[in-house]
């Protein structure tokens, strides 16, 4: 029976990377894949049979993989979709790397992260023959056992006879079914969408899928393989010495540390005017508010990232014993709080420059990363005295929830929205309508919707639903058919909304 439902799991994986990435997919198609993958490990490995604390581990990393893989579904924002992309496959190996040995090892553990980093290029190789080695063994097993007996062989007979009824049944019912449509209008249209399917398969499209399912089907067996015993092999190795990562020595993180908050201190405090101008509306030198806020944006939020990192490194490669220990864990805390300056004014100057121009995506996506940015220092904080406290567990999850709320936003809907609501209110001195129009059907829905009204305003210049009206996405039937894997909730609400007022 294992080995009957890990050759079902291999099937699936396979099917799902011929039929939703070969054959396209970045709607409802993209969402199949990655929940037919889930549904194959589980269907091997089964749910992680262990503590309360690990199972509801699990089970929330198995709820944020399928809300990401659902946004494919929901919305439209194709920078998105990218980044879903790469975070689905890091989430979903961690997912699965989580079951089998997570029970064993802590997220932090070397042998953790190398097997997460090194699965995704080894294990379509690792067990490539396993399959076969193992279906020799059973059949051998069966030999030795003198489980061929009578019954058996009646069984087996009996299931040909059923598979041999089937596939003569099938054309004879392609015959009648087709008889009867002929017969009966009503009774046709409930076969229509099938007979609509059957009519647009391509004999050379269904020869492809079937060579590319067979090349694919001994890779993702292997991988399938390899994470169904990965957990059995690791309990029979038994737990293995700990290598300690090699740490920076005292003086060597004292020195940096401090050179560092030296630049930092010399920042704020010569810069102090400059870098919260914004709050008072006291600008120097007769910076404008564009002019402030463009200036050392990116620079900042950059820093911000490099502190990050700094602030990971001390904590996880410096000891903090003695007083030597005492003055890394002051200059940390130190570095943290001028870091926390950083953002803020780096937020500051952001919000200003979106008040002063609006939103771009990359202005609310840079927005965006900037609290997961803050949280994160929460996170760093927490470490810093609490050495319990599990850090990368915790920011992994900070990521993914934060990448899910970013897509459950809409931030192609929010951009529109907010730039238009301040061109209308008069603090956007104007609207460019072809860069709204370039983002998704999200921006284009509240597009379309506020058109008569900013046509009024003499702000359109060209006709957002003639534009969209010679786009045979929103339109054609056909192209919906064909391309049904590329059904998005965001792009139907726009095409019947079209469809309704055209």
């Amino acid at each position: 029976m294992k080995y009957a439902r890990t050759c079902i799991a291999a099937v699936l994986g396979a099917g799902a990377l011929v039929e939703f990435v070969c054959w396209g997919g970045t709607g409802i198609g993209a969402t199949l894949l990655f929940l037919i993958l889930l549904a194959a490990y589980y269907i091997a490995c089964g749910f992680p049979a262990a503590n309360l604390r690990h199972s509801l581990e699990h089970g929330a990393l198995a709820i944020l993989t399928a809300a990401l893989a659902l946004c494919y579904t929901l919305f439209a924002n194709e920078s998105l979709r990218i980044i879903n992309f790469l975070v689905l496959f890091f989430l979903m190996g961690l997912l699965f790397l989580h079951g089998t040995v997570g029970r064993k090892f802590a997220w932090d553990n070397p042998r953790f992260q190398i097997e997460l980093c090194l699965g995704f290029f080894a294990r379509p190789f690792v067990r490539i023959t396993q399959p076969w080695k193992e279906m020799k063994e059973l059949r051998s097993n069966r030999k030795k056992a003198g489980s061929d007996t009578e019954g058996s062989a009646a069984k087996k007979k009996i299931l040909f006879q059923i598979l041999a009824a089937v596939l003569a049944a099938v054309p004879l019912l392609f015959i009648l079914i087709s008889l009867l449509a002929s017969s009966d209008p009503v009774f046709r249209n409930v076969f229509a969408p099938f007979n609509e399917w059957l009519a647009s398969l391509r004999i050379s499209e269904v020869v492809g899928k079937i060579i590319l399912f067979l090349f694919f089907l001994p890779f993702v067996a292997s991988t399938i393989w390899s994470y169904r015993d990965l957990a059995v092999i690791s309990d029979q190795a038994g737990v293995p010495v700990s290598v300690k990562p090699r740490l920076i020595p005292a003086p060597s993180a004292i020195t940096v540390l401090a050179m560092v908050n030296a630049v930092y201190l010399l920042y704020a405090g010569v810069q102090f005017a400059y870098l919260f101008g914004a709050l008072g509306g006291n600008l120097p030198d007769g910076l404008t508010p564009a002019q402030y806020a463009r200036s050392g944006f990116f620079e900042l939020a950059f820093i911000s990232c490099i502190n990050a990192a700094m602030l990971l490194v001390s904590i996880r490669l410096t000891r903090r014993e003695g007083k030597p220990g005492m003055a890394i864990r002051c200059l940390a805390t130190c570095l943290l709080a001028l870091s926390t300056v950083q953002l803020v004014s780096a937020m500051t100057r952001m919000n200003l420059y979106v008040q002063t121009f609006g939103f771009t995506q990359l202005r609310y996506f840079v927005s965006a990363f900037m609290i997961l940015i803050a949280v994160y220092f929460v996170f760093l904080l927490l470490r810093e005295f609490i050495s319990a406290f599990p850090l990368f567990r915790c920011m992994v999850f900070a990521g993914a929830a934060a990448l899910v709320i970013l897509n459950f936003t809409v931030p192609d809907a929010r951009i529109a929205q907010y730039n238009i609501d301040h061109y209308q209110s008069g603090q956007l001195a104007e609207l460019d309508v072809d860069y709204l129009y370039s983002l998704s059907a999200d921006a284009k829905y509240i597009l379309i919707q506020k058109e008569d009204e900013l046509t009024t305003d003499n702000t359109l210049m060209k006709s957002t639903y003639q534009r969209l009206k010679s786009n045979p996405e929103y339109y054609d039937t056909d192209y919906r058919l064909y391309n049904w894997k590329m059904y998005n909730v965001s792009q139907e609400k726009l095409r019947q909304y079209l469809l309704d007022n055209g």
